[in-house]
């Protein structure tokens, strides 16, 4: 692949003080031609903005201008005047996300691990790609479409530099996540039984803190939220609390049913729960968040099941059916639902391995399941990721720090924090581990709980 450019000469002026020349459009000899400044009409004089003015403040820039024989600032002082610690202690955290990558002669295929040890993942026609500083078109130089591959239509030459960037949106305390937010909540079981709540911030590693009580004692209750209510089952009771909100929780209604370890999602509108029981079931029921009520009908599961892991963007439910004969047992199924239209489950795809007592987070693009443990109840440290979109088996994510299952948490749409739950059966624990969702790797420390516990239930909201 060559690829080169062409500068054309630059114009002798760019300083609207001056009446010199301006620049303007190519002639047909190639080159910028001069244009009286005085005589550009119709042009705004005020190029600020709030966040122009938050960037680089009159006060900031008063104090660095230096006078010199032409007037204006000179540009050997330009680092002076704007420094790279200015502009960092201003900058907001959205933007994009850069990997870079030396290519080989004749490689077209660029994934994983890039030059500075990031790994690439991305959602589709989210991305810039520059071959040498040279951007290429995502109709006819690359293709990618499968979140963690860019290929080159033709083959790169040895040691050019292959830049992708991929846009990203900063969760400083909220984000643009519809279901989700920057406070998680943790409910219920403790060992025995508790009404306890807890709650943490997902974007900033830390300890929880208490929320408040539930209105009932609960093992394994189920829980989900619509960005600002967040909302559990368990036997039959259902709960609700607003989570910018501390406070205890209030009810809700009931369900058709009385059981625990159910899978449960949210498209913002309904909450839904599937499966559930040490039977094992394979009833589907919702209701609608905004409106407290007894559940009704959605379908079935094509396989009745429990202790399921669930996870969702705005249309679609996923379901990690996990155990579907004994208590003991495990399964590899996926299955999902279209949210805003009830009927049964079809399905999905599978897990990498079969396990139960998964825990699953989300955002507007991948569903993980995390941890759980296999039929011969040994507890893992399997991450796996689907793109909720795109039915087919999952893909490795990486590794738990700690093994786990049998827990739960939420999502900023950003990072998934999560109670990894137990580790050996009936043994709690109070670890809160984080994963960034769009960027396969192994979880992080994030903090601890109040207690340890396992059989949680969580979801996560707006602080605000």
């Amino acid at each position: 692949m060559s690829l080169s450019r062409i500068l054309a000469n630059i114009g002798t002026a760019l300083d609207s003080a001056t009446t010199g020349d301006f620049l303007s459009k190519v002639d047909s000899d190639g080159v910028f031609g001069g244009v009286a400044y005085s005589s550009v009409t119709g042009t705004p004089t005020v190029l600020d903005s709030a966040n122009i003015t938050n960037l680089v403040d009159s006060a900031y820039i008063q104090l660095r201008q230096t006078a010199v024989a032409s007037g204006g600032l000179d540009s050997a002082t330009t680092i002076s005047l704007v420094d790279s610690d200015y502009i960092t202690s201003r900058a907001t955290a959205s933007g994009f996300q850069m990997f870079e990558y030396d290519a080989t002669a004749g490689q077209t295929e660029f994934t994983g691990s890039d030059v500075n040890g990031n790994t690439l993942a991305y959602s589709e026609y989210g991305l810039l790609v520059h071959y040498n500083g040279i951007l290429l078109s995502g109709a006819t130089d690359y293709t990618a479409t499968d979140g963690t591959t860019v290929v080159l239509t033709d083959s790169a030459d040895a040691d050019a530099r292959i830049t992708i960037a991929k846009w990203s949106l900063a969760s400083a305390g909220g984000s643009s996540y519809a279901l989700g937010g920057d406070r998680a909540l943790i409910l219920g079981h403790g060992g025995n039984t508790t009404n306890e709540i807890d709650y943490f911030s997902i974007s900033t590693p830390g300890n929880a803190a208490d929320f408040g009580d539930m209105t009932t004692t609960n093992l394994n209750p189920c829980a989900t939220s619509d960005g600002s209510t967040g909302i559990w089952m368990n036997s039959g009771q259902i709960d609700y609390v607003t989570i910018a909100t501390i406070g205890n929780a209030s009810s809700f209604g009931t369900s058709s049913i009385t059981i625990q370890e159910r899978s449960a999602f949210s498209d913002g509108t309904y909450a839904v729960w599937a499966g559930g029981g040490f039977a094992r079931n394979d009833t589907i029921d919702y209701v609608t968040i905004a409106t407290p009520s007894n559940t009704s009908d959605f379908g079935n599961l094509s396989t009745p099941a429990s202790c399921a892991g669930g996870a969702a963007d705005t249309t679609r439910g996923i379901i990690h059916l996990s155990t579907t004969n004994t208590q003991n047992g495990a399964t590899n199924i996926i299955e999902y639902v279209t949210i805003a239209s009830p009927s049964n489950s079809t399905d999905f795809g599978d897990l990498t391995t079969s396990r139960c007592f998964v825990i699953s987070v989300a955002d507007d693009t991948y569903a993980l399941a995390i941890g759980g443990r296999n039929a011969s109840y040994t507890y893992l440290d399997v991450i796996d990721y689907v793109t909720i979109q795109t039915t087919g088996n999952a893909t490795d994510f990486g590794d738990l720090t700690a093994i786990g299952g049998r827990g739960a948490g939420g999502s900023d749409g950003t990072y998934g924090a999560f109670h990894v739950g137990s580790y050996n059966g009936a043994t709690g624990s109070n670890v809160i581990e984080r994963i960034t969702i769009a960027t396969p790797g192994n979880s992080s420390d994030h903090g601890d709980l109040l207690d340890s516990k396992w059989g949680t239930g969580g979801c996560a909201g707006s602080p605000s």
